[in-house]
C-alpha cells in the first residue's frame, strides 16, 4: 500500500531492505510525501549539524520540520542519520492525525468551481463527469489513491496546484478535457485516454513540483503535450502523441504502440527516443538522440 501511494519506495540498487533502521531524514521524506507541505519549508541553516543533511532529504526535512514533525534535540542538532526511534514514531504518527484533515471516503467533484484544498485523502477523488465543462481545482492536497479525471473542458479547467497525487487517469469518455498541473504539483504516474491536453505551468522542480513523473498514452488516444514531461510512455496501438511546446525528457514507444503518431512540433525538443514499434513522426522539433528498434518507422523530418 505505501508503495502504491508512492510514499515509499526502494534504493537505488533495487532493494527495499525492509529489515533495515529507517534514519530520521529517510523518515522526513516519506512523510512529505503524504502530508500537505506546501508554504510549510524553514531554514535548516538553524541547527548545528545541518551540514550532515542529505541533499536528497534536504527538501523534505525543511518542509516537515516547518510543520513540526521532525525537530531539533536539545543540543540543537536534527540528528537527521540516527534511526527513529520507536517512541519519535508514534509521536509522529498521533500528532499526523491530530493535525491533519485526513479524508478515508471517495470523493467526488461534480459541481463547476468546485474545489479542494489543504487535506489528505487517503482514498480515490473523481472529477465526475457532472462536472460537464465546468471548472475544478486542488490545492496544498495529498491523493493517495487513484485521481480519475471525467469531466471539465479542454482549455485546462482542471487544475492541480502544489498538491502530490500517487496515481491520476485523465478520459472524459465523449469530449475533450485539459488538466494543468501547476507550482509544486507532482503526480507520481498519470494514464491519459481518449482526447486530452495535459499541460504543466511553473513547476517548482524536484521531488516537488516534478509534474507527471510517468505519464502513460493509452491506445486509441489523442493527447497532446505542453510543459515539461519527465518520462511519457505511448502504451496502446494507434495512439497519437502531440508534443505541442515544451520538451519531454525520455520517450518510450513501446512494442504494444504499433500505428501510433508522433508530433513534435517546432521548437519543441524530445531529448531520447526509444521506438520499440512501427510509427510515424511529424513536425519541426528536435529529437536529439533516437534508439530505433523496430521495421517501418518514418519520419517527417530527416
Amino acid at each position: 500500500k505505501a508503495v502504491s501511494a508512492a510514499y515509499t519506495g526502494g534504493y537505488d540498487d533495487g532493494t527495499f531492505k525492509p529489515d533495515a533502521k529507517i534514519s530520521r531524514q529517510e523518515a522526513a521524506v516519506m512523510i512529505a510525501r503524504f502530508v500537505p507541505t506546501y508554504g510549510n519549508a524553514t531554514s535548516l541553516s538553524k541547527f548545528k549539524d545541518s551540514s550532515q543533511i542529505a541533499d536528497w532529504a534536504s527538501a523534505s526535512l525543511s518542509r516537515v520540520s516547518g510543520k513540526g514533525y521532525i525537530g531539533a534535540y536539545d543540543d540543537g542538532k536534527l540528528h537527521p542519520t540516527d534511526s527513529l526511534t520507536r517512541a519519535q514514531t508514534a509521536k509522529i504518527i498521533t500528532d499526523i492525525i491530530g493535525k491533519e484533515s485526513i479524508v478515508t471516503s471517495s470523493t467526488t467533484l461534480s459541481k463547476d468551481g468546485a474545489s479542494l484544498s489543504g487535506k489528505i485523502y487517503s482514498n480515490g477523488v473523481t472529477i465526475s463527469k457532472d462536472l460537464d465543462d465546468g471548472e475544478a481545482t486542488i490545492s496544498n492536497c495529498v491523493v493517495l489513491g487513484t485521481l480519475t479525471v471525467q469531466g471539465g473542458d479542454d482549455s485546462g479547467s482542471i487544475v492541480i496546484q502544489n498538491s502530490r497525487v500517487a496515481n491520476a487517469t485523465v478520459a472524459r469518455s465523449s469530449d475533450p478535457v485539459g488538466l494543468v498541473l501547476k507550482g509544486e504539483t507532482t503526480v507520481n504516474t498519470l494514464n491519459a485516454e481518449k482526447t486530452a491536453t495535459i499541460e504543466t505551468s511553473s513547476l517548482a522542480g524536484g521531488d516537488f513540483g516534478a509534474g507527471a513523473k510517468t505519464l502513460n498514452v493509452a491506445g486509441s488516444s489523442d493527447i497532446t503535450l505542453k510543459g515539461t514531461f519527465p518520462k511519457v510512455n505511448i502504451d496502446g496501438r494507434e495512439a497519437e502523441l502531440t508534443l505541442e511546446s515544451g520538451t519531454i525528457t525520455d520517450l518510450n514507444v513501446t512494442t504494444s504502440a504499433k500505428e501510433s503518431i508522433i508530433n513534435v512540433e517546432s521548437k519543441t525538443t524530445v531529448t531520447n527516443a526509444t521506438v520499440n514499434a512501427q510509427s510515424s513522426f511529424y513536425g519541426d522539433g528536435t529529437i536529439r538522440a533516437m534508439s530505433v528498434q523496430a521495421n517501418n518507422v518514418t519520419y517527417e523530418k530527416k
